[in-house]
């Protein structure tokens, strides 16, 4: 009969049927142990009585396996008093009831697998690490019981700082220290769906701190551009190695407490020259700017649970890369439940977080991200705090994506949910619900398709905090509703420091019902002067206000935005009182509004007040309604142009006190009382691509600037002043002017002209002539 040696070692291994004298025996059989490379540690010398320095034993029997084998541990407590390294094709294998004590300074080094099951194998002040053949470690190996009463901190922090990834079965493991491995290789953190790591005992500020170094440091060699694809410093780099730049200049000029910088990814390097795989975010003076050599290992944590019961923190990973925190819960942790910072790249995926809101602190966070690029936040559920979730750090944080997750905090607090520190830029925020509203104070971003509650904050603050090129916000639906704070809003738009430029706003699709404003665009305080908006575009939204105003433009204190262009592109916009508020700073700008709904439903308002900021305006195939409303002022003093629109219930005539030309044109009204009362304005119809225009009028005018070319068409031609339309024939204030026409008549009928009136025909019935008036007489 055929016997597998390795199978009969292994049955016979696992039962601890080894003989001190190497051999085994089954059925009759008797083999030695030589003949299948297992050396039992005992036949050797080893005593196991835990006192006895067994090390010269244990060598010798890893000494017996020069090709390879297996060293065995029967029961008992083996103390190691010198260095042990254990070859890769060498497997050390337990038995229960096995361990190794080593000495404090000594280390053991296991460089192939190891066998044994989830009891203690590893006891002493000493250290094992290597395990490069290990699939996992488990802390049961150093002793914890992951049963709730003793303190596993120890038997946990003994397995990662093996540097292999940790596995913690299903169970609760109280951790009354705290647990902190910073590596250069990566590190792995898994737990079994259940398991649950107890700090309510800790004092520590973090629980679990993990992740890499910020490493050496070296000053920048030579100045570096925003987009540029290189930076020169004399650091060490290869490819894929994260480097941080860090400036003492400051990123935002008005917020004291943002430096400029950021995580680079390194392509390659010739000398000083570092190429990098995407281009800068920033400018970098070199006599400001330091680059450090980071390390940033790959960090996993997955199905662990943290309980806390303080006003401190769970899980903090800083300085890593491609990071995966994935499954995980925290509770009771009253400052940060989840910390990443300095991270380049990675996501938070499937958390929870509840039992974070600290009175006490401002960053009882359920999740900060800090000084990070390229994260990806999906469909986590955090609920409390001051924020759920929030972004900052001292550098920017860049470039994330928050997606798919239920944000909620503690609405007491006064604060949004979501938050976007001064020094955020280029984020996304898409198809998530949120609570209690989100503010975002940077720069550069996008919000879309969200569900949006506002209980004591509004739905989405966007208040930049530096000039920026645009910010979307887009087919989210936003409900705000507070009984008593006057400042809820659906969408606030606010400057939160001076000198604030943003080159494109676009707020479209969006779907808003609010008991204060729909929109509301103001600065912050009155000392943010100079705030300017160059393009202001609202399209498609449905936005209804309890209150007055749907959209409002206005100033704080004497402090106005500067728009430089408003567009109101489709829509509706439904008020209870005066619906779009307009208090711009006057400037050269315009206001279009097109295929839009506007109206409001209290008696006595109006639906557009105050256009006085903008130079044009033009309304076109919109409708304007009221309920028996006070009528509308348009009151810019360049051009304004009403077309193709529809006015419903409008008492008293439309002002038009103040406009130099007034574009009408086939407009209707319903039910009002009264058109339009032009005051000074140049009544004309179009406009052309040469810059002449065409009016309507009684008579070629007698004020105004016109230029050659420019018509006018008769509102009431004749039988016998029949002229179609005046043509400007001379620039100038009114201009020259001449008739085009034919009427009709006896001489007796002859109409009066004048000098405006040059080439209008007439055909005489009484001499049977046409006759030709030149401006001052018939010929």
């Amino acid at each position: 009969m055929f016997i597998d040696p390795k199978a009969l070692a292994a049955r016979f291994i696992s039962k601890t049927c080894i003989s001190n004298d190497r051999t085994i025996i089954e059925g009759g059989i008797k083999m030695s142990l030589t003949t299948i490379n297992v050396a039992n540690v005992r036949a050797f010398g080893a005593t196991g009585n835990g006192t006895t320095n067994d090390s010269t034993a244990v060598n010798a029997a890893i000494s017996s396996l020069p090709g390879g084998g297996t060293v065995y541990f029967p029961a008992g407590v083996y103390r190691i008093g010198r260095n042990l390294i254990i070859p890769a094709n060498v497997t050390v294998m337990f038995s229960n009831g096995a361990s190794v004590k080593i000495d404090t300074s000594i280390r053991i080094t296991v460089n192939g697998p190891l066998d044994a099951g989830l009891y203690p194998i590893f006891s002493g002040t000493g250290i094992v690490n290597g395990f490069g053949d290990v699939e996992k470690v488990y802390p049961q190996w150093w002793g914890a019981k992951g049963d709730g009463t003793g303190d596993d901190t120890s038997a946990i922090q003994s397995a990662l700082n093996t540097g292999r990834p940790v596995y913690l079965i299903k169970g609760t493991y109280k951790v009354n220290g705290g647990l902190e491995y910073r590596s250069e290789t990566n590190i792995t953190l898994l737990g079994e769906p259940g398991t649950l790591i107890d700090g309510t005992a800790s004092k520590e500020m973090y629980l679990i701190h993990l992740g890499g170094k910020f490493g050496t440091s070296a000053p920048m060699l030579a100045n570096a551009t925003a987009g540029g694809t290189s930076v020169s410093v004399n650091l060490p780099a290869k490819s894929g190695d994260v480097m941080l730049i860090t400036s003492k200049d400051l990123w935002n000029d008005s917020q004291s407490v943002f430096a400029k910088g950021e995580m680079i990814e390194a392509g390659s390097r010739s000398g000083t020259t570092i190429t990098l795989k995407y281009p800068l975010y920033d400018s970098y003076r070199s006599s400001t700017t330091i680059v450090y050599a980071m390390t940033t290992p790959q960090v996993i944590v997955e199905h662990i649970d943290i309980i806390r019961n303080s006003d401190q923190a769970g899980l903090w990973i800083e300085c890593a890369k491609d990071v995966s925190v994935k499954y995980c819960k925290i509770t009771g942790a009253r400052e940060r439940c989840f910390y990443l910072s300095y991270t380049f790249g990675g996501t938070v995926e499937y958390n929870e977080a509840y039992d974070f809101y600290n009175p006490n602190t401002g960053t009882s966070y359920g999740l900060m991200v800090a000084t990070c690029q390229n994260i990806t936040e999906r469909g986590n559920h955090f609920s409390g705090g001051r924020h759920a979730i929030a972004h900052g750090g001292w550098e920017p944080t860049r470039n994330c994506l928050v997606t798919e997750n239920v944000i909620d905090n503690y609405h007491a607090s006064g604060q949004p949910s979501l938050d976007f520190h001064g020094n955020n830029e280029l984020h996304t925020v898409t198809n998530n619900v949120i609570y209690n509203g989100m503010i975002y104070l940077g720069r550069n971003g996008v919000v879309n398709n969200n569900l949006i509650y506002g209980d004591n904050r509004s739905g989405i603050h966007f208040w930049p905090t530096m000039s920026g090129d645009f910010m979307l916000i887009q087919n989210n639906r936003i409900f705000t509703k507070n009984a008593t704070n006057p400042n809820v809003f659906g969408i606030s738009i606010m400057t939160f420091a001076p000198n604030v430029m943003i080159d494109l706003l676009q707020i479209e699709n969006n779907y808003v019902r609010s008991n204060k404003r729909g929109i509301n665009v103001e600065p912050y305080d009155a000392s943010h002067t100079n705030a300017k908006i160059n393009k202001l575009q609202l399209s498609g939204n449905d936005i209804a206000s309890d209150d007055y105003f749907t959209l409002f433009i206005g100033r704080t204190g004497n402090t106005p935005w500067q728009i430089n262009e408003l567009t109101i592109d489709g829509g509706s916009y439904k008020a209870n009182g005066n619906n779009i508020y307009l208090d711009v700073l006057p400037a050269a700008n315009r206001l279009s509004i097109r295929n839009a709904n506007l109206s409001t439903s209290r008696d006595g308002t109006t639906v557009i007040y105050n256009t006085t900021g903008f130079n044009d305006v033009e309304v076109e195939n919109s409708i304007l309604s009221g309920t028996n409303s006070s009528p509308s002022n348009f009151n810019n003093t360049g051009t304004l142009s009403i077309r193709y629109s529809r006015f419903e219930n409008f008492k008293g005539p439309i002002q038009v006190p103040s406009a130099s030309d007034f574009y009408e044109n086939n407009n209707t009204f319903v039910n009002s009382t009264g058109t339009f009362s032009v005051s000074k304005a140049r009544r004309l119809t179009e406009r052309y691509a040469d810059g002449n225009v065409t009016g309507r009028g009684n008579a070629a005018p007698v004020s105004g600037t016109w230029k050659q070319g420019d018509q006018i068409v008769n509102n009431a031609p004749t039988l016998v002043k029949n002229i179609a339309l005046w043509t400007c024939v001379a620039s100038g204030t009114p201009g020259a002017w001449s008739a085009t026409g034919c009427g009709f008549g006896t001489t007796a009928q002859r109409p009066a002209l004048t000098s405006n009136d040059a080439g209008y025909l007439y055909k005489d019935r009484s001499v049977d002539r046409i006759l030709l008036w030149n401006g001052s007489s018939w010929v």
